[in-house]
């Protein structure tokens, strides 16, 4: 399985090397990975891959699996480091993090492999930036490259290319050098520094060199550090001098290469004081070598401690970091909080009281408690409220009732007393309506057929049951011919007289057609009407009611 996969990632390999050039540029492997992940990969984040697996600026057949296998590991690192950088930018705002912020981030992505040096050499490439918010983009690359014990070549280019600086000379080695060495090269060797910056007009063009003459050149350079060691060891029979003293003794001299040598024995590693801590900045320590004497063999190096501490450093900032976050969390959710109460809004403080009540307990003193129940009391009054506003505007008994009885029950009648005593007027009159409605639904037939018999009706009758298929719908002019009102009160099924009055809601009455019907019936009085017609007295109480609840309806709808 693996051989058929490598296979397959040569095919699609040469499928992207078009012009049959052997290799694949950045921009190339960056359009072809994007076809293998769900996401894409930054071209920074690519070219840096190549730097890492690849030996020129571009990607040979040989190289582009190693090439994947490094875009995969930046791939995984970034989704997971994104995150952390999205928690400590919250507090900033506008995506970008301090440059303490982006340290403590950098210490946590690479634990004990972390060096100042290499950051403090990334803050300086920063130029004019200095001191302003870092984003994700810009520090990306950083966070997920491979921290080792020296510079690569390209990070050897670059740090030529920065400004000289003046290095805090190792004394000890520095005197023992001027006291065995000529007279004449003492100055020369009193201090170690960092090459010098070759001015821009004396600097010779650049060319850019192949895989072949760069590891040329690396041999050379290799070969040149050797026969260095080797004279100024003859010279002075000290041994040279080992990383940890460096790290204490030197300021930001240049990094040394490792003694690749193999054949040469080793001379002992000198103990080395334990670091200092690098928020008190004390000047580093005067640290004097230990010469070898001439027929002793090396005696092993004390076991010093920068492991643990550097374990413990570790685990310290992975539960710093754990803190950061959880404090990030606490004030999103505080703030979300403080939103939701300003803005009295159901959708903002739904959501909020939810996420608040979920990281509870994870969250702790850092959540604002007296936050969290001030804004489910507001909610629980404003959804009281809500439901008892929908229950007035769909005007159903049942609902009104549920409604008013959830207020009661929830003790939000004070609260709610205004809403309350509306929704209680409401009720009252829908119980009257619904009381009217049912004596029309009750009156039996023969009560319809006396209705209808009628050749010519009392004035009163007629008038009533003129206004009844108004307030249905009717047109006025029609319903003043008795012999048009007789054939609707006759009709059968759905047209059914007691079925329409019974299924009539004020709500899909005009107050036009109420007007019109309140007009017709105006003259007229329940006794009178009772007296012509027991009949005509029900849909008369009937009309009288649903003409004051459309009315009704009507005022609440501007106000």
């Amino acid at each position: 399985m693996p051989m058929e996969k490598d296979s397959f990632l040569l095919d699609m390999f040469r499928s992207r090397d078009r012009g049959f050039k052997g290799f694949l540029t950045v921009q190339e492997l960056h359009d072809l990975y994007g076809e293998l992940r769900t996401e894409m990969l930054s071209p920074a984040q690519v070219q840096a891959s190549v730097r890492t697996a690849c030996l020129g600026d571009v990607c040979v057949s040989d190289e582009f699996i190693a090439c994947l296998k490094e875009m995969d590991r930046r791939y995984v690192l970034v989704q997971d480091l994104q995150w952390e950088f999205c928690m400590l930018a919250v507090e900033g705002g506008g995506g970008l993090v301090s440059e303490r912020q982006a340290e403590f981030l950098m210490r946590a992505a690479h634990n004990e492999a972390f060096s100042s040096k290499r950051w403090n050499r990334w803050l300086r490439k920063r130029g004019p930036q200095i001191g302003s918010g870092i984003s994700f983009e810009e520090i990306e690359v950083e966070l997920c490259n491979l921290y080792g014990d020296g510079l690569s070549i390209e990070e050897e280019e670059e740090e030529e290319e920065l400004p000289e600086e003046k290095v805090i000379p190792t004394l000890s080695r520095a005197r023992k050098l001027a006291a065995v060495m000529r007279p004449e090269r003492q100055k020369e060797n009193e201090t170690i520094t960092i090459r010098p910056k070759k001015s821009v007009e004396e600097a010779p063009p650049t060319k850019k060199l192949s895989r072949v003459e760069k590891k040329v050149s690396i041999n050379k350079e290799e070969a040149k550090r050797k026969d260095s060691k080797k004279r100024e060891e003859e010279l002075t029979g000290i041994p040279p001098v080992t990383k940890p003293q460096l790290e204490v003794s030197a300021a930001p001299s240049k990094l040394q290469e490792k003694d690749k040598d193999k054949d040469k024995p080793k001379p002992p590693e000198v103990p080395a004081p334990s670091k200092p801590k690098e928020k008190d900045e004390p000047k580093p320590p005067e640290v004097v070598p230990v010469p070898l004497k001439p027929k002793e063999e090396p005696q092993p190096a004390a076991p010093s401690k920068p492991e643990e501490k550097g374990k413990g450093k570790g685990k310290s900032a992975k539960e710093a970091g754990d803190a950061e976050a959880k404090r990030a969390k606490a004030k999103k959710i505080n703030a979300q909080l403080d939103h939701a109460l300003t803005s009295k809004k159901i959708d903002d403080l739904e959501p909020a009281v939810k996420e608040a009540e979920e990281n509870k307990k994870s969250l702790g003193k850092d959540l604002d408690v007296n936050k969290l129940e001030e804004a489910k009391a507001l909610l629980k009054k404003l959804v009281a409220a809500k439901n008892l506003d929908d229950a007035v505007a769909r005007r159903k008994i049942e609902e009104l009732q549920k409604a008013m009885s959830d207020v009661k029950s929830a003790g939000l009648e004070e609260k709610l007393a205004k809403e309350m005593a509306e929704a209680n007027q409401l009720l009252t009159r829908l119980k009257k309506l619904e009381q009217f409605r049912k004596e029309v639904l009750n009156l039996d037939q023969r009560t319809i057929a006396e209705l209808k018999s009628y050749g010519k009706p009392p004035q009163v009758v007629h008038d009533v049951m003129m206004a009844v298929f108004i307030l249905l719908g009717h047109p006025e002019k029609e319903m003043r011919k008795w012999q048009t009102v007789q054939t609707l009160i006759g009709r059968t099924g759905k047209e059914n007289l007691k079925r329409r009055v019974g299924s009539c809601d004020p709500a899909n009455i005009g107050l036009d057609a109420a007007t019109k019907a309140e007009r017709i019936i105006k003259a007229d009085d329940l006794s009178s009407v009772s007296e012509a017609s027991k009949g005509a007295a029900v849909f008369y109480v009937w009309v009288d009611g649903m003409i004051e609840e459309v009315k009704e309806h009507a005022r609440n709808k501007k106000t």
